[in-house]
């Protein structure tokens, strides 16, 4: 990440019922990396009396291109704390501290329970949803429009995850399943029009437990994690599984940093896996198989007793040492994990289901801070809270969501929002006219014209790309959209080529009746005329 100022937002699926005098508290409380002090809080409610509050279950930021000058938009999908169903999407900005959050507005969705969460592009244009009914839903972010509703898995869509070049989408459901599909498939006007579902580019069924958390890693991998332990390393392109590490309890939560892998359980033990040493580890137990069976051999001819004392003692375990540690704090179970990158200094924000908040420094492997936004219980003399408060369930306040983020500035030098020298900078409610809420239902655009009309075009890339790839990305969408004007072409020119085969077809049957007739005709005439001579003569 980058080298300046970053804040650390938390959210929580049940708020307190007021502020706390430490000033958290709220659906979504803002922290400092560095020392672990609250800046802000911002408390959400579900209808105009404010009584009722809306909690968070999931965060993610816009780009940066895409955010007023000092302010940050994230995108947050939340719910009724007391009500089940009473669900919304909706539009925070973080700006500087001590200023709090602002909801920009809030919003239902097709689905009242987006259990995977929802998540917006690295380019920053749409916005995808997983639903409880294994449903995706595509919004474009510019507008609110609903562009594409697909089935992705058979069972809930539980997380969401994009590759780190931004076009491809990948999601992990409760069956067990983990796929891969291209964005442009769920945005192309062609696939929208279809009511086809998409097909993904990838699958893979490693798991058989359902999938809890999916994490980026380097060189277009994925992790994903399952409740029955298992981590299962993926290759993007090449559907390869290139490792299964098994963990003793089940993955809650999972991040990345310099080729560590972190994985958070529902027991609170957090697991250090170093996949290096564990690339090391697995290439010397595979090299050492045939060494193994020629010992097997050899003590084959053992007497009883010599297989007692001269079998090999070493235990598997200690060499888990080697690539696998425990960080070990939290009582319950690990929801969220984050890390915060600033100069030198590396931490890792951990929460779990008791709503207990710790910063790690990830170089010396110690808890730094513990911090408790929403509890106004001091901790007793080990550092915890006493077993007797929680399992009170109003004390209970599960970290649903951590979001890093860079420290919004006061200006904005390029983007979406920015103004050139003395101008003055858009209003509040410029944001709200540029990201409307989102629709519920698709709108019935019949005409081919009025969908086009309707889309924004917009590159499809990330904002970091170099003009080559931009040039080449959008050369490609040139190419695509003639290849679909010259195969359209082409079918109104056979439909054209068939009709007119039938058109003579029909001209030459016609044409066979009316001889027929003809003939027909005359063969009536003449025996009326040979009729009409015999009647003469006989007269």
């Amino acid at each position: 990440m980058e080298s300046s100022k970053t804040v650390v937002c938390i959210s929580t699926t049940k708020p307190s019922s007021a502020i706390t005098p430490s000033g958290g508290g709220g659906s979504l409380t803002v922290l400092c990396p560095q020392t672990g002090s609250i800046l802000s809080s911002i408390r959400t409610s579900a209808d105009l009396s404010g009584k009722t509050t809306l909690g968070i279950s999931s965060l993610s930021a816009f780009p940066e291109s895409f955010s007023p000058p000092g302010e940050q938009l994230v995108l947050s999908f939340g719910g009724n704390s007391s009500r089940k169903g009473d669900n919304y999407a909706m539009l925070l900005g973080i700006r500087p501290a001590p200023s709090a959050p602002i909801l920009h507005w809030k919003c239902r969705l097709p689905e009242a329970d987006l259990v995977g969460g929802m998540s917006a592009s690295p380019c920053g244009h749409y916005i995808v949803g997983g639903g409880a009914s294994g449903s995706c839903f595509v919004w474009s972010s510019l507008g609110g429009k609903l562009l594409k509703t697909f089935k992705a898995h058979y069972r809930a869509c539980t997380c969401l995850a994009w590759s780190e070049c931004g076009r491809y989408l990948v999601t992990g459901g409760a069956d067990g399943m983990v796929h891969l599909f291209p964005l442009i498939d769920l945005v192309d006007i062609a696939t929208r029009r279809s009511r086809r579902s998409v097909a993904p580019l990838h699958t893979w069924s490693v798991h058989h437990f359902p999938v809890t958390c999916l994490s980026l890693l380097d060189g277009d991998r994925i992790a994903s994690a399952a409740q029955d332990g298992h981590v299962a390393i993926l290759e993007l392109f090449s559907r390869i599984t290139l490792a299964k590490i098994k963990l003793p309890h089940p993955v809650e939560s999972l991040a990345h940093h310099d080729s560590r892998l972190y994985a958070g359980s529902d027991h609170g033990t957090i697991y250090s896996i170093d996949l290096n040493a564990y690339a090391m580890y697995q290439t010397e137990k595979q090299g050492a198989t045939l060494s193994k069976r020629m010992q097997k051999d050899r003590q084959a001819s053992f007497v009883p007793e010599e297989k007692v004392f001269g079998k090999d003692t070493t235990d598997e375990n200690e060499s888990l040492t080697t690539f696998q540690t425990e960080w070990v704090g939290h009582g319950h179970g690990v929801l969220s994990l984050a890390i915060s990158v600033k100069d030198t200094k590396q931490h890792m924000i951990s929460g779990d289901r008791l709503g207990e908040v710790r910063i790690w420094d990830i170089e010396s492997r110690t808890c730094l801070n513990t911090i408790r936004p929403w509890s106004n219980i001091a901790p007793n003399a080990t550092g915890n809270v006493s077993q007797e408060n929680v399992g009170s369930e109003s004390l209970q306040h599960p970290i649903a969501s951590i979001a890093v983020l860079r420290q919004p500035s006061e200006t904005l030098k390029s983007g979406m929002f920015g103004a050139p020298a003395g101008s003055s900078t858009k209003s509040q409610s410029s944001i709200t006219n540029m990201f409307p809420p989102l629709q519920k239902y698709p709108q019935d655009n019949t005409g081919a014209e009025d969908d086009d009309a309707s889309l924004t075009p917009v590159a499809f890339s990330m904002p970091t790309q170099t003009e080559e790839s931009l040039r080449y990305w959008a050369a490609r969408q040139l190419v695509r959209r003639r290849k679909r004007n010259h195969e359209e072409v082409s079918k109104e020119n056979t439909s054209t080529t068939d009709e007119l085969q039938d058109s003579k077809h029909l001209i030459e049957r016609l044409q066979q009746e009316l001889e027929q007739k003809r003939v027909e005709i005359l063969r009536w005439k003449e025996v009326n005329n040979k009729l009409m001579a015999k009647l003469k003569s006989k007269s």
